[in-house]
Formats: C-alpha cells, structure tokens, sequence
C-alpha cells in the first residue's frame, strides 16, 4: 500500500518581513542633543575644561549655586513638541513596517527633525529664558542664551544606534 504524496507550500505574504522590521525596531534607538562622542560635542569650550556636551548640561540644568539657571533646549523642546514628534515618529514606523523604509532612515529623519527643533528653540523669538545677566551680555555682547561663538548651536544632533 503506497502513500498519498503530500506536498505543504508555504506562501509567505509579508510577515516574515514584518517581523525582521519589528525587532530592528526594537533594537535601534536615536539619541538627540550635543553628544559627547561626537566630534562636535566633545570639542572643549575655547579657553576652558568643559567640551561643549558638559557645557550643555550645565546649561540644560543650571548649576546647584545658581549662579548658571536652569535653561533647558532638549527636555522643554521634546515637551513641546510631543506631539509633534510622536506623529511623525508613528507615520515613519508606519512606513518602516509597511517596508517603504529602514528603521535607520526612520530614526534618522526623526532625529533630526528634533535636533532641529532645538536649534530653532534657542534661535527663534526672544530665545530660551531667562536672559542672560548684565555681566555675560557685556562679556559676549549678546543677550541670548545658548549662543556665543555658534560652536555649541551647531553642535546639536542625532545618532541612530544599536539599543539594549
């Protein structure tokens, strides 16, 4: 007595693709700010100890004496722009599942997109408060916050990497 051949075909309608876009979602993030492992974030400050990332923080945070308040670019710009940025990352991992993108053009084009929203937070209107004291204005001669030489403005941006 011979047995039935019997043959199984697999059709594969995307869900194989679908799930490699999944877990490198999963495993990629973008960092977004003045990186201290870049090559402009860890330039040290004209004349001082600090690299522009250090100088960053202080200015993100202030300084416990508060002597240098509190201006934050990265944390209020992701705050204000949440929604924003959440729509755009949500239409571009749309995409990346779809199989129109890659998950490091998707992240990238995020990344920047936030990068330059910070940019524009410390050069757009009347800059991020509160103004700089008298004695800084006179020093730099300008009253606005984050900008001096432009090192550190043009050291803001994203880097697409491997997460955890």
């Amino acid at each position: 007595m011979s047995r039935p051949k019997v043959e199984v075909k697999v059709r594969d309608t995307g869900w194989v693709a679908f799930f490699k876009n999944l877990k490198d979602m999963r495993d990629r993030r973008v960092r977004v700010g003045v990186l201290s492992d870049t090559d402009k974030g860890g330039l040290h400050v004209p004349g001082g100890e600090l690299t522009l990332a250090e100088l960053a923080g202080v200015l993100e945070f202030g300084t416990e004496d508060g002597r240098i308040p509190e201006r934050s670019v990265v944390r209020s710009t992701f705050d204000e722009k949440r929604e924003e940025l959440a729509k755009l990352g949500s239409d571009l991992m749309g995409q990346v599942l779809d199989g129109k993108m890659d998950t490091a053009r998707a992240l990238g084009l995020l990344g920047a997109k936030a990068a330059a929203e910070m940019k524009n937070k410390i050069t757009e209107g009347s800059g991020v408060p509160p103004p700089n004291a008298p004695s800084t204005v006179e020093r730099k001669g300008s009253d606005r916050p984050w900008v001096d030489t432009g090192r550190l403005l043009n050291a803001f941006t994203w880097s697409v990497e491997e997460g955890e």
